[in-house]
């Protein structure tokens, strides 16, 4: 299942790329990331670290990219949406 999941994030971020919530863009500049890097993590998932379920949305918090870095996101509408770095 993990897998699965990783796999399906990496796929949808090639077909249809992703966004980042202003919280997420807040945190990204403060972090000195950059979008190339984001979509690195994406791109490139290690680990899935925990699955949590809010209202209508599950939210995926997961580990990768060549910094291993840790991001959390959202899959809305065939888009991935990255809400907490």
């Amino acid at each position: 299942m993990e897998n699965d999941i990783l796999q399906e994030i990496t796929r949808i971020t090639r077909e249809n790329g992703f966004r980042l919530t202003g919280h997420a863009r807040d945190q990204m500049t403060a972090r000195k990331l950059n979008t190339s890097l984001v979509k690195d993590i994406l791109l490139n998932p290690r680990r899935l670290i925990r699955v949590d379920c809010r209202e209508n949305d599950t939210y995926y918090k997961i580990q990768g990219g060549r910094f291993n870095r840790k991001l959390a996101v959202v899959i809305k509408d065939k888009v991935i949406v990255v809400t907490v770095m």
